[in-house]
């Protein structure tokens, strides 16, 4: 189940997760380039994200917008029903510690056909705190992120409710992301108490 928390037991990290069917499992996509405020960015190689998907901008310093854009594919995750695993590769990054517990939750969601009947999370208020060194001399750039969890309906793949998150709550995280190939994942996500 995408989210932003990578530990815990909240709603938060329990909020379910999909994908377009557009999407082959194995497919990987070549580099390409995008042309944003007149330059040119190269995207290296990543998983295959369909043509519906909302746009990922994960390149740049810009690193609100890019938590921002994250945070859209997150939600868009959520509510497809037909996901696969692979597309978590698009939010977070292997060399995280929220990764195993985010491929591990879209797994379950997509074993028993569940995704989300609307939004699972919004983005308030962000707070940049800055670079900081990482293991290997690799950089991580954290976040303070405001969440709002409002209420929603998880369905199955009968479009049937299945479970409903009935209060809506709020709260905030630091979220680490993680620069893999020129591109900016969600390298963990910390609920902060």
């Amino acid at each position: 189940m995408v989210a932003a928390c990578s530990g815990g037991g909240s709603d938060a990290g329990e909020a379910a997760s999909g994908e377009s069917a557009v999407t082959d499992s194995s497919s990987v996509s070549s580099d390409s380039s995008s042309t944003t405020g007149g330059s040119t960015t190269t995207v290296p190689a990543g998983p295959v994200v369909p043509e519906d998907a909302p746009p990922i901008v994960n390149t740049g310093d810009d690193f609100e917008a890019i938590y921002r854009s994250l945070n859209e594919f997150i939600n868009w995750l959520a509510a497809n029903p037909s996901p696969t695993v692979e597309m978590i590769d698009v939010i977070y990054s292997p060399r995280g510690p929220a990764y195993e517990l985010q491929r591990t939750q879209l797994a379950g969601n997509i074993a028993g056909g569940f995704h989300s009947a609307g939004r699972i999370q919004e983005v308030g208020a962000v707070e940049d705190r800055g670079p900081r060194e990482g293991p290997g001399g690799s950089v991580i750039y954290d976040l303070i992120v405001n969440l709002t969890f409002p209420v929603v309906d998880y369905l199955d793949s009968e479009e049937q409710v299945v479970r409903t998150r009935d209060a809506a709550f709020e709260s905030r995280f630091l979220i680490s992301l993680l620069q893999d190939e020129g591109r900016w994942r969600i390298g963990d996500s910390v609920e902060l108490i």
